[in-house]
């Protein structure tokens, strides 16, 4: 299956000023302002904050149409009622530093149809401006931060899954909880530079994806379940080294979201965001 452009380069610098409004925002929501304590490098997580596109050609749902399956495969009918981050996985190879300049290379490595869906992977590289691996030719293992996303785009209606399977709640460590409100969705949107309508524009939301309102950004539960994480583990000097996680249904605003923790095996660990009757949101 052969695509269109399928590359691009973000560049941008790791200021203070983008952490210190998320913090701002929601860090209030989270009790974790503390763990960037460090003032010389930008902790897990946080680089959700930055790197973000300012493509300006936006699909109907607000979203960048860089990103669709009809755009990549060069097929202008093939529409989709809704797109969803639907999960991905993060490797840290070393810490990025404030007031340095960076660059992150994303490039679309797959496009697939399976039954009436279609699945689209993204790489994202993120290594020093101007570093010798930014190019087509590299081999890729030069980076400081590696990512893959993948995007959902379907015409099904949202589906509510219920159950966590196999997971024994007994064997779970409650480590922390969140509640965010609409505006902190906003805020964030804003803050990320994330124009999609179901995390602003409610009647959108609500009239054409079928959602109950609008939905918390899938980097901002990301990026609050590593702080939560690093926070719980402080003491220990714990340093992530990856992550891999999995969007399970929609966040919305006043939810009470619950952590919680399981040791998988040495150095490994099981996270889950539930509500308060064991309604899965999001697993890493």
């Amino acid at each position: 299956m052969s695509l269109t452009k399928s590359s691009w380069a973000i560049t941008d610098t790791i200021n203070p000023k983008v952490l210190h409004d998320f913090q701002s925002i929601i860090g209030s929501k989270l009790s974790t302002s503390h763990i960037q304590s460090n003032n010389k490098f930008l902790m897990p997580g946080s680089h959700l904050l930055y790197f973000n596109s300012s493509y300006s050609k936006l699909d109907k749902d607000g979203y960048f149409n860089s990103q669709t399956p009809s755009m990549l495969l060069d097929k202008p009918d093939l529409t989709f009622r809704r797109r969803l981050w639907s999960k991905g996985d993060i490797t840290f190879k070393q810490q990025l530093k404030f007031g340095s300049v960076y660059t992150c290379t994303e490039k679309v490595k797959h496009c697939k149809r399976i039954k009436d869906n279609y699945y689209v992977g993204i790489e994202r590289l993120i290594r020093p401006y101007n570093c010798s691996a930014n190019t087509e030719s590299s081999d890729n293992s030069d980076y400081c931060i590696k990512e893959t996303r993948w995007l959902t785009y379907t015409n099904l209606p949202p589906v509510i899954y219920k159950v966590n399977r196999g997971v024994d709640k007994n064997l779970l460590k409650r480590i922390g909880e969140f509640q965010f409100e609409d505006i902190d969705i906003l805020r964030y949107g804003q803050l990320t530079l994330n124009p999609h309508r179901i995390h602003w524009d409610k009647n959108y939301s609500c009239s054409v994806e079928k959602y109950d309102n609008i939905i918390a950004q899938g980097p901002l539960i990301v990026q609050a379940l590593i702080d939560i994480f690093n926070k719980h583990f402080t003491n220990l000097q714990f340093q992530i080294k990856s992550i891999k996680y999995k969007n399970v249904n929609n966040l919305y605003p006043d939810t009470r979201a619950l952590v919680s923790l399981e040791k998988a095996e040495d150095d490994v660990f099981n996270l889950y965001l539930t509500d308060e009757k064991w309604l899965p949101y999001m697993q890493q």
